[in-house]
């Protein structure tokens, strides 16, 4: 859905003069809905109420939209926010992207037809263990297609309370887990700290908080809510440091600015390939363990997930567990 909805809002930016900017970035559904509530209802309370958000996760998505385009949208005052002339330019086009794309979800899709539509909650990307299972599974003849939404752990708690998916791919969470939703694991990752080849860090076998004090860390979340970093001393004293940067960051930047020497970030270990072959194009990366246990990866399950999205999840952790 999120690949869908960039394409859509591509093409509709381009009557209006907008451009996604030299970041490389695209737009994805969720932003465009908090972008556009935020213009017409002129607050950010206001919108984050509209959409079923905190205050917190909805300027969280209009910063990092920002931050992809390379421009202000809105400006903040303490009488609300107005949208600034390239935001206005930027609401009109989303506002035909999310006209679009409505229409095209209401229509009926000729291999769909009396299938059931599973929601999959992802942060980022799609993890390659799950790609790799699904591949094994026949989703048509069991009737069913996926829908997948991006969102970030406090996204997909909400995302559980307004059903809108129905289930979430993550590692585990203490967040998620203080709800009562079970957890279903797949598969576990270390996690690796990935930086510039030249780096001092390549010349250690593993590293800890104290390896990373005088750089910026991207890190993507705060990982002391993942139970199975509690038991660590180590992640818990990095993550209490100033400069790990704990939201989401633009993949591209991420990973140049790691090339160029002037940040690390973290990656669990089954997803480190596929990050590793994407910064090809930027610059090579090199990458080192961190001093910590490894952690589950898997799924939590909504208290009123489908029978068939039940089924697919532990069809998918017994495939995992092959491998």
């Amino acid at each position: 859905m999120e690949e869908r909805s960039s394409c859509i809002f591509e093409c509709a930016l381009a009557p209006y003069g907008v451009f996604t900017g030299h970041r490389g970035g695209t737009m994805n559904e969720n932003q465009m809905q908090s972008f556009a509530a935020a213009v017409e209802q002129g607050s950010m309370s206001k919108a984050a109420r509209d959409q079923f958000l905190t205050v917190p996760s909805l300027v969280h998505r209009i910063n990092t939209l920002e931050a992809e385009l390379g421009y202000r949208v809105l400006n903040r005052g303490q009488q609300g926010v107005t949208p600034t002339p390239e935001g206005e330019r930027l609401y009109r086009a989303v506002k035909q992207a999310l006209s679009i794309l409505a229409a095209a979800k209401a229509e009926p899709h000729p291999t769909d037809e009396g299938s059931h539509a599973i929601s999959v909650g992802i942060w980022w990307r799609i993890p390659p263990h799950f790609l790799n299972a699904i591949e094994e599974i026949d989703l048509r003849e069991r009737g069913i297609y996926l829908d997948y939404v991006s969102m970030n752990f406090n996204e997909a708690a909400e995302g559980f309370d307004r059903h809108v998916i129905d289930l979430y791919l993550s590692t585990r969470s203490r967040e998620l887990e203080e709800r009562g939703l079970r957890y279903v694991p797949m598969t576990t990752a270390t996690y690796q700290c990935v930086f510039a080849p030249d780096s001092p860090l390549a010349q250690r076998g593993c590293l800890t908080a104290a390896d990373l004090r005088d750089i910026t860390v991207y890190a993507g979340a705060d990982y002391r809510d993942m139970p199975d970093l509690a038991v660590s001393a180590d992640a818990q004293e990095l993550f209490a440091m100033d400069n790990v940067v704990k939201e989401s960051i633009f993949s591209e930047k991420l990973i140049q600015d790691c090339a160029q020497g002037t940040a690390v970030a973290f990656f669990p270990r089954i997803g480190l390939a596929n990050e590793l072959a994407h910064a090809s194009a930027l610059g090579k990366l090199d990458s080192r363990p961190m001093a910590w246990p490894a952690v589950s990866t898997g799924a939590y399950l909504a208290d009123n997930a489908s029978l068939e999205a039940v089924q697919l999840v532990e069809d998918v952790a017994r495939i995992c567990r092959k491998a």
